[in-house]
């Protein structure tokens, strides 16, 4: 019986998990982020990710970032400004609250993608933006789903996750991290990249560690 999360701990949909790990009913507990797993005794684990293909080959030399608003909304906005000011294209796909629609983007609400449309538009830019969200206690996340889909689908990614330098494939050259806008160069939106990706991230591998542990 094993538990994974996908996402950092501080999340209040995981309150009820947590609650469960905490009384020994698993025979395994993993977690997609280190500093969760350093903090609660979990195992770490990699986010699996299963690629998707035949998705769009045409790609736009610019910058995307589609994610809710999360208390992210000034930095974007700041973002933009910098994109703007480097002639950098960008596109930012925010869901949140319509009336924080700013002269940078637009907000919309309640319009949850579907995962598969987020990575087609995703994969029809050539840079992937990454933005964090802290908790209010100041929990670190770990790397979220951007990191595996820039490395997967061959594309740069800017981040502000420190982590971001402790990942087993991080490519300061494709990879880079920013803390704040200002850091943003307009070099770094390049053709895309070639990374060397043959099922890393396999679903398939997790399975084959749990067996291990378990010796099933």
């Amino acid at each position: 019986f094993v538990l994974y999360f996908v996402d950092s701990v501080f999340q209040c949909k995981h309150t009820n998990a947590v609650k469960l790990a905490k009384t020994g009913i698993f025979d395994l507990v993993y977690t997609y982020s280190k500093p969760d797993a350093e903090k609660y005794g979990y195992l770490y684990y990699p986010t699996p990710y299963s690629k998707i293909n035949n998705l769009p080959q045409n790609t736009i030399k610019g910058i995307y970032f589609c994610g809710t608003e999360k208390g992210r909304t000034e930095l974007l906005k700041d973002i933009a400004a910098q994109c703007k000011k480097l002639g950098i294209i960008y596109n930012f796909d925010v869901e949140g609250n319509p009336d924080n629609t700013n002269r940078y983007f637009k907000i919309r609400e309640g319009n949850i993608k579907k995962y598969t449309d987020v990575v087609k538009d995703t994969v029809s830019y050539n840079c992937i933006l990454d933005l964090t969200q802290e908790s209010l206690d100041g929990s670190k996340p770990g790397l979220s789903l951007r990191v595996y889909e820039a490395f997967v689908y061959d594309r740069v990614l800017i981040t502000n996750n420190p982590l971001i330098k402790k990942f087993k494939y991080y490519n300061p050259k494709t990879m880079h991290y920013i803390k704040n806008a200002s850091d943003i160069k307009k070099e770094w939106v390049v053709d895309r990249v070639k990374n060397d990706y043959h099922n890393q991230f396999s679903p398939l591998n997790l399975a084959k560690d749990i067996e291990k542990r378990l010796k099933l």
